[in-house]
């Protein structure tokens, strides 16, 4: 703490004194700059610093002060006054401001990344004449705020690079800035590929840790010009293939001094609200030696739009510097522009550590710089820029090289950035460059005492930059150019909306997949639009001062997450949280959300069509894709940029999940959705997903990608986001022909086997050069490559191999012999990279908050009806009241309500509404008499089609079409195919093939998909009273007829009526129990490609099949998931014939039993027994390799394992006290049949453990299901899980005494 006196306060004093007075003392140093020690440590110690033969300047006040602060702070002293009247009468008041910065050098100690700032020693300024004391205080004010933006920017400097990366220093910079009106906005990666930043990423791309630019606006003054400053942010400095030299090594994390010196001079600016306007960008990247780096040769793009001939990696700031400026200058405007790098080390040895180099092209700003520099105590020569110089750099294969000669380094280094800068190609703007070379980073003038500061200004008055108010307009220009009448209708009445909602009504239409436009209404777009653009202008909680344009019209603004149904639903769950995160900081705010979320909401497994996210708050439950887009659209409620992410499969196991992610503070977090912890990044999944090949998010139309796009199948595209969850590694792919020519515009898709089927995880093209890359985990992929009719295929194993060549051979003969090949699918291994846990203070806290949300949600969940309502009711859950109303409408027709409602899926209970219902009944009621009852209810009343959201059409399509048309399509459904072929248009590139548009939507615009359109054939089918279906094996459209069913080709070249005339009989080849999508799956080849689609048998199904089918080609895949992950596959290719049948035999491949262990380290767990001590799982393994079994007594599965260890009782006797038998209370033990099991097991353990911590714990870690009891896992001593299972599978027993016997 530094404060002002008039008189003496303290009992150690600090003296400046010159020769005369240093020659009565009785020791003095020649150069009068020792300190002298007079009386000793006591109370009256003076300190005595010469202060030299120079005149007092600014520069030597701030020299001298640090000198003594520095010498003092030796000297173990924590208090002293310093007399700085010599200093007064020098320079005058300003001398307080430079004694203050001088205090905090000389007492500068490094702060660490995380660690608490160093106190400074206690000093009283004294001396001090009463009539400049009011003066002296406000130099005090801004000293103090100078000095700890110079703190911290050295702090930053000195930061050890692997602690300090690109990300690191943005986030730093913009938690530092809260404290302040600095708005900050985060460029990241995939925005600054997007925007053309080539010579930025050109140099980040060497490094996994992406670059980002950061970019601060302060505005104190609306009236003045808008300084640029630019600092140069490379983190990490090798030096690239033009390696430093080892001498050099130690100094590369500091160059990013410039930037640092930018974000303290704003800061600085802003706590002493300076009226001026400043923005600052800092470029961030490393500069690293990579297989992507760059290398001399290269010749690369930049923003400003010249090309860049690369002579030296080692000049890699100059590159960076370019793109900034260029932005500076076209996207800020800025009126003049400062740029302040270690762009070189040439200027040190022109200027030594104490002066810095000085371009500039513009004299009279040059001029007033230096007054500044000055006055605030600063060191520079300006340098010329003469015109052959300028031509050093000139290149012959490019605009300029990033590096000239062996002479005028200084000079050609600052010219290069500037150069690569055309500000008249921008409309408006003066550019005056200059560029600002320090010479040295930690500690420098340059970096210590930049006096040009920022002030907390007014906040933009726009709700964007103009640069994404322009984009919008064109994205919706270009839909209303596409979709002629639907752009019409849309635009006529955005016109008459204000400009924000008009504007967020352009953004969501322009953006969203058409089936949206075609389903849902003006009204609720204008709903979203209207409640995006009252968050953008009201921030109800604390932090982030701006969320970039982007990231808030992406992730706020827009009104779908993946496939959900869309409602109104924003306003409603903003209601429910403003009063609960009003005033917190953006982080506790988010996990403030997602507790309100886990007291409306938890999970229940059900099938794969999204309900809404009200539907979700309303009936209490949804699967994870379900609650995640509940979650997703309660923090875009309030403001929060959030997504979904998933793993669309995993890698290890047969399942799937979803969760979300969440903009806090500059970057992407995830959680749980509806699973609240105390901190962000932490959900069951993190192990999980550490074994992933991919997880990713999805954006729509022209949305930003963060990350690598890995499918773009659609208006949608799936976005990479892996690197957040797990080790990965950047696969090559290159394509060729047998001759070695590289195949360009090949399909390629990446293939996880999953539920005994491959799903694609990726799907891309190759370019020109027959490449292509995908960024996945470390494991096995099942790659497909085709063109036209060629194809080959591969397993690929990431763990070994990071780049392969695949041949495109000629076209392959036909298969009839049943051939099967082997191959293995290797998961990933376990190796979490998110590691952050909550403390044991935060798991206590957490625990109780969420004991009480789950007690709000019984209680919502308890008032729904019951069993004793009837089943309609019952399954109705938050839905009951359309459910009710449908029950109690009068109409003629209803001894057909229980029908209509038999037809309804659980799910569809739960979100359907009343009047839909009815019109069903009502306008298929007609034909209830033409048709067997159970033909009637299942394919003409059933409103349920496919996936599709639950709508009303009947009557729009009686509506829609003319008596002659209608008549003509009962006589010959075919004919309603082929209307639908003929006026039906399809495009796929503004659908998400995902999604299907409802009947009535289709017919609106006359738009679909091809998968819409079928679902259209079959309402028109149904709504004439002609029962028609999708089949269930396949998808196609048949419609019933001489009392079967007739497929209808999906063609617009034939009227056709297809009868499946092949036979495929599989059958069992060993004794495995086979069950279908679990290890074994048959799947049909589609005419086109190498896609493949799975017939649906229904999952679970069990024994032999015999399927009738259409001529084609067919594979067969089974396999073995092993407990670690692994899986032996095989499968079977073959052609089959109109007429012909096949008969396959299912035969599974066998594991060893060192094929299917592992060793996941677990954590501590702790069981109780029989006298409520707690036994820990670390002291039971040291008996040795244990047995624990978690059981469910009275349950089929937990019966079973029982009857297993009871059936090999002397094996499992053997084993004593190695076998752990853990029950959730002491009366189950009464249980008939865990009594005789222990009776036969003497010497097994008994624990209790009434909770679920444990079963949630130990079985996500194993990769179990924590809902399937009973939970046995096998733990080796060191706590290694090496075996476990959830639920009953025959023969586990067996499997582990296999396991125990083993000797692991």
């Amino acid at each position: 703490m530094i404060v002002l006196a008039e008189q003496k306060k303290a009992s150690v004093r600090v003296v400046f004194i010159g020769k005369k007075e240093a020659e009565n003392l009785t020791y003095v140093s020649a150069d009068y700059q020792a300190v002298s020690r007079v009386g000793g440590l006591d109370e009256n110690l003076t300190v005595y610093i010469g202060q030299g033969k120079e005149p007092l300047t600014i520069r030597n006040i701030q020299e001298l002060s640090a000198g003594a602060a520095g010498a003092v702070k030796g000297m173990g002293i924590k208090a002293y006054e310093m007399d700085i009247r010599p200093f007064l009468e020098a320079a005058g008041v300003r001398a307080v401001s430079a004694v203050i910065e001088g205090i905090y050098t000389g007492a500068y100690e490094i702060c660490l990344p995380g660690e608490e700032p160093k106190e400074i020693p206690d000093v009283t300024l004294t001396g001090i004449d009463e009539n400049l004391y009011p003066a002296a205080q406000g130099e005090l004010k801004q000293g103090i705020s100078l000095a700890e933006a110079q703190s911290w920017a050295r702090n930053m400097v000195n930061a050890p690079g692997n602690l300090f990366h690109p990300m690191d220093f943005a986030r730093e910079i913009m938690e530092h800035m809260k404290e302040t009106s600095v708005e900050c906005e985060l460029i990241v990666y995939s925005k600054l590929n997007a925007m053309g930043m080539e010579a930025l990423t050109s140099v980040g791309k060497s490094s996994e840790n992406p670059p980002c630019m950061l970019v601060m606006r302060y505005r104190g003054d609306e009236e003045a010009p808008v300084t640029g400053l630019v600092g140069k942010g490379v983190t990490c400095d090798t030096g690239g293939y033009c390696l430093k030299p080892a001498g050099s090594m130690m100094g590369i994390k500091g160059d990013m001094a410039g930037g640092a010196a930018v974000a303290a001079a704003i800061y600085a600016l802003a706590a002493n609200q300076v009226k001026v306007n400043v923005t600052g960008v800092i470029p961030m990247c490393e500069n690293r030696i990579s297989p992507s780096a760059l290398v001399p040769g290269d010749v690369i793009g930049s923003y400003g739009g010249k090309k860049i001939e690369i002579c030296n990696t080692d000049a890699e700031g100059r590159l960076i510097l370019a793109d900034a400026m260029a932005y500076m200058v076209k996207d800020e405007h800025a009126d003049r522009v400062i740029d302040i790098a270690t762009l070189t080390g040439a200027v040190v040895g022109m200027l030594g550590f104490s002066t810095a180099g000085l371009l500039s092209d513009d004299d009279a700003f040059c001029g007033a710089f230096l007054k500044a520099a000055q006055t605030s105590g600063e060191r520079y020569w300006r340098l010329p820029i003469f015109e052959e110089q300028k031509q050093m750099i000139e290149s012959k294969i490019a605009d300029i090289k990033n590096m000239g000669r062996d002479y005028c380094g200084t000079i050609t280094a600052g010219v290069c950035p500037g150069t690569s800068v055309d500000p008249s190609g921008y409309r408006g703007n003066r550019m005056d460059r200059q560029s600002v070379v320090p010479g040295t980073a930690a500690g420098s003038d340059c970096c210590g005492n930049i006096q040009l500061v920022l002030s907390v200004g007014r906040r933009r008055r726009d709700m964007f930059l103009k640069e994404t108010e322009e984009n919008i307009r064109r994205q919706f220009a270009v839909f209303t150019e596409k979709f002629e009448r639907a752009g019409k209708e849309i635009e006529a009445r955005i016109h008459a909306e204000p400009a924000d909602i008009a504007l967020l009504l352009k953004y969501l239409y322009a953006n969203m997949p058409f089936s949206d436009v075609a389903d849902y209404s003006y009204e609720m777009f204008r709903e979203f639009a209207a409640h995006g653009a009252q968050l953008r202008k009201e921030q109800i909680w604390k932090g982030e001062t701006r969320i970039p344009d982007e990231i808030f019209l992406d992730n706020v603004v827009f009104h779908r997450v993946n496939t959900e149904g869309i409602t109104s639903c924003r306003p409603l769950f903003y209601a429910q949280l403003q009063e609960r995160v009003a005033g917190k900081q953006m982080e506790a705010a988010i996990l403030e959300t997602n507790y309100w979320c886990a007291e409306e909401a938890t999970y229940q497994a059900t099938d794969d069509r999204t309900i809404s996210a009200e539907a979700v708050y309303r009936n209490g439950i949804g699967r994870c894709g379900e609650e995640s887009v509940f979650t997703v659209n309660a923090l875009r409620s309030i403001g929060i940029p959030a997504r979904q992410v998933y793993a669309h499969r995993w890698a290890h196991c047969d399942d799937n999940h979803a969760w979300v992610e969440v903009w806090c503070e500059g970057t992407w977090h995830f959680l749980g959705a509806c699973e609240p912890e105390e901190i962000l990044d932490l959900g069951w999944f993190v192990n999980a997903s550490s074994r992933s090949m991919m997880i990713n998010s999805r954006i729509f139309g022209s949305q930003q990608a963060d990350g690598d796009v890995i499918e773009h199948p659609d208006v949608t595209s799936g976005v990479n986001q892996l690197s957040r969850y797990a080790k990965t590694v950047d696969l090559e792919l290159f394509v060729t022909e047998e001759d070695g020519t590289p195949v360009a515009d090949a399909e390629v898709s990446f293939e996880l086997l999953n539920y005994a089927e491959l799903v694609a995880i990726s799907r891309k093209k190759t370019d020109a050069n027959g490449k292509v890359v995908l960024r996945t985990g470390k494991g096995s992929l099942f790659v497909s490559v085709w063109k036209e009719d060629r194809h080959v295929t591969a397993i690929l194993d990431t763990r070994e191999i990071s780049a392969q060549t695949l041949v495109l051979a000629g076209k392959k003969a036909e298969k009839s012999a049943e051939e099967w090949v082997a191959f293995d699918m290797i998961a990933p291994s376990d190796a979490p990279v998110n590691t952050k846990r909550p403390t044991e203070e935060q798991k206590q806290t957490g625990a109780q908050k969420f004991r009480q949300a789950t007690e709000k949600r019984l209680a919502k969940v308890n008032s729904f009806f019951g069993e004793e309502a009837g089943n309609a009711l019952e399954n109705s859950k938050g839905n009951h009241q359309e459910i009710q109303k449908f029950l109690d409408a009068e109409t003629p027709n209803a001894l057909w309500k229980k029908a209509l409602l038999d037809q309804l899926s659980l799910k569809d209970f739960r979100d359907c509404k009343a009047q839909e219902l009815l019109e069903h009944l009502e306008e298929a009621c007609v034909w209830g008499h033409t048709f067997p009852s159970e033909i009637f209810a299942k394919y003409v009343l059933n409103p349920r089609i496919s996936r599709e959201q639950q709508s009303a059409y009947r009557r729009k399509i009686q509506a829609f079409f003319t008596e002659e048309q209608k008549t003509q399509f009962q006589k010959n459904p075919r004919e309603i195919w082929n209307w639908i072929c003929k006026n039906i248009q399809e495009e796929p590139a503004y659908e998400y093939e995902e999604l299907l548009t409802t009947p009535a939507g289709t017919l609106r615009y006359q738009r679909a998909s091809l998968e819409s359109k079928k679902v259209l054939f079959v309402a028109i089918c149904r709504t004439l009273g002609v029962p028609a279906r999708l089949n269930p094996l396949d998808g196609e459209m048949q419609y019933y007829g001489e009392n079967a069913f007739l497929n209808v080709e999906n063609s617009e070249k034939t009227e056709e009526v297809c009868e499946k005339t092949a036979q495929i009989h599989l059958k069992s080849g060993d004794d495995t129990r086979w069950v279908y999508m679990q290890n074994w799956t048959i799947a049909k080849k589609s005419e086109t490609g190498y896609l493949w689609q799975t017939l649906q048998l229904g999952e679970g199904y069990q024994g032999e099949a015999k399927l009738e089918v259409e001529a084609g080609t067919y594979r067969v895949i089974t396999t073995n998931r092993l407990p670690n992950g692994n899986q032996f596959a095989a499968c079977t290719e073959f052609d089959i014939e109109n007429g012909q049948t096949k008969e396959i035999q299912l035969t599974l491949r066998k594991a060893e039993l060192k094929d299917m262990l592992e060793e996941i380290p677990l954590e501590e767990f702790a069981v109780e027994d029989e006298q409520g001590i707690k036994i820990l799982g670390s002291q039971k393994v040291k008996e040795g390799t244990s047995l624990f079994i978690w059981h469910e007594v009275g349950k089929e599965p937990t019966e079973h394992i029982l009857n297993e260890l009871r059936e090999r009782s002397q094996e499992f006797a053997a084993l004593g006290s190695r076998v752990n038998l853990i029950l959730k209370h002491k009366e189950d033990q009464a249980d008939p049949t865990f009594a005789k099991t222990k009776a036969e097991l003497p010497k097994a353990a008994v624990y209790y453990d009434e909770g679920t911590e444990n079963i949630n714990v130990l079985a996500r870690r194993m990769y179990g299901d924590p809902d399937k009891l009973p939970l046995i896992l096998v733990v080796k001593e060191g706590m290694q899980g090496v075996y476990s299972a959830s639920g009953y599978n025959v023969g586990t027993g067996d499997m582990l005494l296999r396991v125990l016997n083993s000797g692991i």
